[in-house]
């Protein structure tokens, strides 16, 4: 369900810039959706909503949120043909738990460990990084996915410790966070050190901990980069991992703050704290090599970019959204269905605009 104008109820937003809507839809589709509806046809004249604008104002005539829409719906119309049955298959999935959410909001413990905030960290990190990414429960298929990030699991199972165990041991690359098995189903707190059931696995046990909150920490890899982190500090005991980041201020000043194991098949990242976006991306760059995930290389900032995928060909759709004009790598001998053809292998998008390129298996 897409946004058509302004919207609001006692106090109004901002018109979307012209194309903006059209924009939002063709990401919805970039990103799986293969239907778009929007909210609503025509401004209601009375009731809460008077103010929720649809694709026709209150008069009922047709105008610019009415052109933007047809010309959104003779594109789909056109490209159907192409992208019907098509679909996404990324390779790397980030968990995601009503319940753990639930948990964290009962038992917030410090500012910053909100179970969408971790979420957004990793995900805005894998996409700046260029990885197709999928929230998924943790009943889903796993197989699929190369690498899969798991904010803090609050409450951890007998059964979730079984499911991510067969993950790792089939291959699987797992990234875990802080605040993971503290307590059971029933909310009672877990006496194994933590992560609980997963310390085997994991490969370490934390120590002690420090509930950072707004105050920072800093820690260094081994390969000598330093970044701030901030939230929560684990001092991880290493119990066969292999050492990734250590403190360098503070309390755990020279302990270890991220690790890595390898288990069965796969590989276990503790992460003990919550980094500085640069953190995360250089963690979770080298994750993804690691991890022979596909990314799609150059896209740079303000573009959102998927591959959906077809049988015979992919179809690469790149929305421009940062308001600027952009430049977005297309590979050689792409096909182009929709937006600005590419030179050189470049395709230039303005403000808002889409780019759909088909390349042939």
């Amino acid at each position: 369900e897409e946004q058509s104008s302004v919207i609001g109820w006692e106090r109004v937003s901002r018109r979307p810039a012209p194309g903006q809507v059209r924009a939002w839809a063709w990401q919805a589709i970039a990103h799986g959706a293969d239907t778009v509806i929007f909210f609503r046809w025509r401004s209601c004249l009375y009731g809460t909503e008077q103010f929720w604008h649809g694709i026709l104002n209150h008069d009922g005539v047709p105008r610019r949120a009415y052109r933007e829409v047809a010309r959104l719906g003779e594109e789909v119309l056109r490209l159907s043909a192409e992208l019907d049955g098509t679909a996404l298959r990324h390779q790397v999935a980030i968990l995601n738990s009503y319940e753990q959410n639930w948990a964290l909001q009962i038992q917030p413990q410090v500012n910053g460990l909100g179970w969408w905030e971790q979420v957004r960290r990793c995900y805005r990190s894998l996409r700046r990084l260029g990885a197709g990414v999928d929230l998924v429960p943790l009943d889903a298929d796993l197989s699929q996915y190369r690498l899969l990030v798991a904010p803090s699991w609050y409450i951890l199972t007998e059964a979730d410790a079984q499911r991510l165990s067969e993950y790792v041991r089939a291959g699987g690359t797992l990234v875990l966070h802080p605040r993971t098995g503290v307590k059971n189903e029933r909310n009672v707190c877990r006496t194994e050190p933590l992560p609980a059931l997963l310390s085997e696995m994991a490969g370490v046990e934390v120590d002690d901990y420090d509930p950072l909150g707004d105050a920072q920490n800093r820690v260094r890899l081994h390969t000598g980069e330093e970044f701030t982190v901030s939230v929560w500090a684990d001092a991880l005991l290493l119990k066969g991992a292999e050492l990734v980041a250590t403190y360098t201020h503070s309390l755990f000043t020279g302990e270890p703050a991220v690790a890595r194991h390898r288990w069965g098949q796969g590989t276990v990242y503790t992460l003990g704290t919550y980094g500085e976006p640069a953190l995360y991306d250089t963690l979770f760059g080298r994750i993804l090599d690691e991890a022979g995930v596909e990314t799609l290389a150059g896209i740079p900032e303000g573009v959102d970019a998927c591959w959906r995928e077809g049988e015979d060909a992919r179809y690469l759709v790149a929305v421009n959204l940062s308001g600027e004009e952009r430049s977005v790598p297309v590979p050689e001998g792409a096909t182009t269905l929709l937006g600005n053809a590419p030179q050189h292998d470049i395709a230039i998008l303005p403000p808002y605009e889409v780019g759909v390129y088909k390349v042939q298996r």
